[in-house]
């Protein structure tokens, strides 16, 4: 089983273009115990928290000095303390805590058996041939 680890590399620690994503209808999990929501990517502290456990979900992603941040409806929190299904460029894929993903593998996700490619791309019925090889 592979895990790929998302980062940008940046010299430039200024926010990098904003990317829409949605969530899953689920939501993404925090999984800190206590999630700081910022006014901005790595900006001030707004003084409130979501809790471990809580759902969210997110409309915008982006890195600030390699730094994932996913937009809520409160605010900004890290990336790396959210864990679940995201929807990007019309495909999805499944984000584990640290921020990172299954690649090239095959996971048990809620029950239900999901298979990623290389990339981390979850794959679609639509992607698999009748042979059972994946089409790219």
């Amino acid at each position: 089983e592979f895990k790929r680890k998302l980062t940008e590399s940046t010299s430039n620690p200024q926010m990098e273009s904003l990317i829409p994503v949605g969530s899953s209808s689920a939501g993404m999990e925090v999984t800190a115990s206590a999630l700081i929501i910022r006014e901005a990517p790595a900006g001030r502290d707004t003084g409130s928290r979501y809790n471990k456990g809580e759902i969210v979900s997110v409309d915008q992603k982006c890195f600030v000095s390699s730094e994932p941040w996913m937009h809520t409806p409160a605010g900004w929190v890290s990336g790396r303390y959210l864990t679940g299904w995201l929807l990007q460029d019309g495909r999805w894929w499944y984000v584990e805590p640290g921020y990172t993903y299954p690649a090239g593998c095959c996971r048990e996700i809620a029950g239900a058996l999901y298979a990623f490619d290389p990339d981390g791309w979850m794959i679609e019925a639509k992607n698999i041939q009748p042979d059972g090889s994946i089409r790219t």
